[in-house]
């Protein structure tokens, strides 16, 4: 089984195309990794994301994305392109 966050790179890698920014809602992430996000997530998401775990740093790396922004309103996640598209 592959680490959650390994399913979240290959899901930007894979699903975005050329598309240099991709936001996901907090559901959709969970639905990608199949798994729930830490509890911190729910209370406070952008400590969360100042403070994410060096996993998902890997992950996004390895499949040429980084998060850019947060929006605690919209309970979202953008990230955005490091490399270009393989």
């Amino acid at each position: 089984m592959r680490p959650k966050y390994t399913r979240l790179g290959d899901y930007l890698l894979h699903e975005s195309g050329a598309i240099g920014r991709v936001e996901l809602s907090l559901k959709r992430i969970e639905e990608v990794v199949g798994a729930p996000l830490p509890d911190d997530v729910q209370v406070d998401l952008k400590r969360w994301v100042r403070r994410h775990p060096k996993a998902l740093d890997a992950a996004l790396a390895k499949a040429g994305w980084k998060i850019m922004s947060v929006s605690a309103l919209n309970r979202s996640v953008e990230f955005t392109r490091t490399q270009p598209p393989a």
